[in-house]
């Protein structure tokens, strides 16, 4: 799922690549774009990551560090929002995220054997599944919902009463110049329990930004976050 935003600048945050041979070999190939500056007057934010991916991916718990951030590079406050998601159906459905730094897992929880009857694969993916969330990860569903704030951001879904503002990560405080918000996200792991599910996928990150000022020169307080991006969309 890609939303076309205008103004905005894709920052392609993760690109897995997996090639097999026979079923039995695969490997990972990361690429991180660095196109993360984005201007909306006088705001400047940049889009900063910390990425350790996996060797390879294999069959099972896929577990790497990819912690997401915004920094303000500007010279004014301003508010951020973040639209993040997956590239594919496959990611969505066996990717879970984590916030804060999880509980470490086994790269081969719950991956099947030639030799596990359904009952007993079924068995494992449920058990590996509940020990990826027991470690601190959330399922797609889980993150993207609107819940309340977490590390002072928070979703805001498509259905919203103003659709112009759903479908994005907010932060509900103010950045000074030179700050950053807190991690959006920390780590993801993603789940696979055959060589043959194993699929490519990206991790898409875009952002924008608007000062705490409204045309008139009103400041938005911190609680008023919501406000802020609807006057400013609203010029549009």
């Amino acid at each position: 799922m890609v939303k076309k935003i205008n103004g905005m600048i894709a920052a392609v945050g993760v690109a897995v690549f997996i090639l097999a041979l026979g079923g039995t070999l695969a490997y990972l190939r990361a690429m991180d774009k660095k196109t993360n500056t984005i201007s909306v007057g006088e705001n400047k934010i940049e889009i900063t990551e910390d990425f350790t991916p996996p060797a390879e991916m294999t069959p099972g718990c896929n577990a790497y560090k990819k912690k997401v951030s915004v920094k303000n590079t500007g010279n004014t406050d301003a508010f951020v929002r973040v639209f993040l998601d997956f590239s594919n159906i496959e990611a969505v459905e066996n990717s879970y995220v984590a916030t804060s730094a999880p509980s470490s897992l086994p790269q081969d929880l719950g991956a099947f054997t030639d030799t596990m009857t359904d009952d007993e694969k079924a068995a494992a993916k449920e058990a590996a599944i509940n020990s990826i969330k027991a470690a601190g990860y959330k399922s797609y569903d889980e993150f993207w919902s609107a819940s309340g704030a977490d590390n002072d951001w928070v979703f805001v879904p498509e259905s919203d009463s103003d659709p112009v503002v759903g479908g994005f990560f907010y932060y509900t405080k103010s950045i000074a110049p030179g700050e950053s918000t807190q991690d959006l996200i920390h780590s993801i792991c993603t789940y696979f329990p055959t060589a043959g599910e194993i699929k490519p996928y990206e991790v898409l990150v875009f952002a924008e930004s608007v000062q705490t000022f409204d045309k008139d020169g009103a400041r938005f307080e911190d609680t008023q976050w919501k406000q802020a991006w609807e006057e400013f969309l609203g010029r549009r």
